[in-house]
């Protein structure tokens, strides 16, 4: 890999800030980035779980989730996390807390600007309300 690829990388690992990283498979090599979701046909995305700050090599496998980006894959997610696990939280079987109820929105929010990015919009995340 090139350096810039590894200085990249590195940012994604150590930066508390950075949620997400993006690398494209294409012919000519592999593109990376943090920004900028790759236009090619394979492509994935790791996006950091809402607890983790850097990122621990003794505990990689814990702190990112990694996605496939097939075509609209993101807004599946996104779908999915509307559909399916913002109703779980609200279940009478689990009941979880603030804490966990603000993890989700982390993460809901990092997919809908990641979804946004993809269309080539810009999104900002929607700020945590209090839930009544």
């Amino acid at each position: 890999a090139d350096q810039t690829s590894k200085d990249v990388l590195l940012e994604f690992l150590n930066n508390e800030d950075v949620r997400r990283l993006f690398i494209g498979v294409e012919s000519s090599g592999i593109t990376v980035s943090l920004n900028t979701v790759p236009s090619t046909d394979k492509s994935l995305v790791f996006l950091k779980c809402p607890h983790v700050g850097k990122v621990r090599k003794d505990a990689c496998d814990e702190s990112v989730m990694l996605f496939d980006l097939s075509q609209n894959s993101v807004e599946q997610i996104e779908g999915m996390m509307d559909s399916v696990f913002v109703p779980l939280m609200f279940s009478e079987d689990s009941h979880k807390g603030e804490k966990m109820m603000e993890n989700l929105h982390k993460l809901a929010s990092i997919l809908q600007i990641t979804a946004g990015n993809e269309r080539g919009d810009v999104v900002l995340p929607v700020p945590l309300l209090d839930v009544l």
